[in-house]
């Protein structure tokens, strides 16, 4: 753990990470450690690695262009229990980490100043996290102290929203560790990783079929306004990418906020990465010429002009 460790101590020294959190950080990610380093190091079965694509094994971060990325950054860490990585805060944007430690399959959220103009014809229009120590009771009443309004969240667990109005669906991380329920009194959440990506756009199936042939990413439940692809099939404890026209919330007539944030790109995580063997993958899949992003990461654009990042698990928040 010595690279999250030294980010975390970086962050106790700046004054930026309590004693408090810099412990409850530690523990989570002791807790999820062994899990992450299964998925970042296990190898396709024999006969089952893919022809053609990658596998995805989690999400590596997510882009969050806002008007202050300074009320995010706060939020999400006081909220969500994300730690800061005060190193990477360059006075425009900032990194925090969550799940399992760096290099072992952690995930981080990338506050940043920006604008929600977009060329993109999609848009994620939330993200929904998994909470490993949930305990509903007390979850709701921590976010009502804070002054949030947790609201029943179709498909089970709580939604809320950050300050820029922008959809927080949380539900409980599967599978749930025996007696974790109700043992601690704190914190009152810490997330443990992605739960699932929305990703809205008008034409479901030519998006699901992208993923699906770049990811190969099995569709389960596809319909012409929805379509749910399962990291590591549908009953793995892994994040899932909904691509539909609209959410369940609306469809039931619910109103939705009109956020005054946007997440410009998603990072998948994918396992095996190698920097040319994932060029020449994406030179058979159509894109001969990926923008490259350091040495363990490409962009390429989707069907709808959305920024997709492909990356190594060597790609963390704390830098590579």
């Amino acid at each position: 753990m010595e690279q999250l460790l030294a980010g975390l101590i970086d962050a106790r020294k700046r004054g930026t990470l309590n004693r408090r959190q810099f412990c409850e950080t530690v523990a989570i990610a002791a807790t999820v450690y062994a899990a992450g380093k299964h998925a970042a190091n296990a190898a396709p079965a024999q006969g089952t690695a893919p022809a053609r694509g990658f596998r995805p094994i989690a999400i590596n971060h997510i882009s969050y262009a806002c008007p202050d990325y300074r009320k995010a950054r706060d939020f999400y860490a006081s909220v969500l229990g994300m730690a800061i990585l005060a190193s990477a805060d360059k006075g425009r944007e900032t990194r925090l980490m969550f799940g399992p430690e760096p290099g072992k399959g952690g995930s981080f959220l990338l506050p940043r100043n920006g604008t929600m103009a977009t060329k993109a014809a999609a848009t994620v229009d939330h993200v929904g996290y998994a909470v490993s120590n949930w305990d509903e009771t007390r979850i709701r009443a921590a976010l009502t102290a804070k002054g949030l309004a947790p609201a029943e969240a179709h498909g089970g667990g709580l939604k809320i929203y950050d300050p820029f109005d922008y959809g927080v669906p949380i539900t409980a991380a599967a599978p749930l560790s025996s007696g974790a329920k109700g043992q601690s009194s704190e914190p009152a959440l810490k997330v443990a990783g992605v739960d699932h990506i929305s990703y809205r756009c008008a034409d479901v199936g030519r998006a699901a079929d992208w993923y699906s042939k770049i990811f190969n990413l099995e569709q389960i439940g596809a319909s012409p306004s929805e379509v749910t692809l399962p990291f590591g099939g549908k009953d793995a404890a892994m994040p899932r990418l909904l691509i539909r026209t609209r959410d369940a919330g609306e469809q039931a007539g619910q109103l939705r906020r009109k956020p005054k944030a946007l997440v410009n790109h998603i990072a998948y995580t994918i396992a095996d990465f190698s920097k040319e063997r994932v060029r020449a993958e994406l030179k058979r899949l159509g894109y001969p010429n990926p923008l490259q992003d350091g040495e363990h990461s490409f962009h390429i654009v989707d069907p709808n002009g959305f920024d997709v990042q492909i990356s190594g698990i060597a790609m963390t928040a704390l830098g590579g």
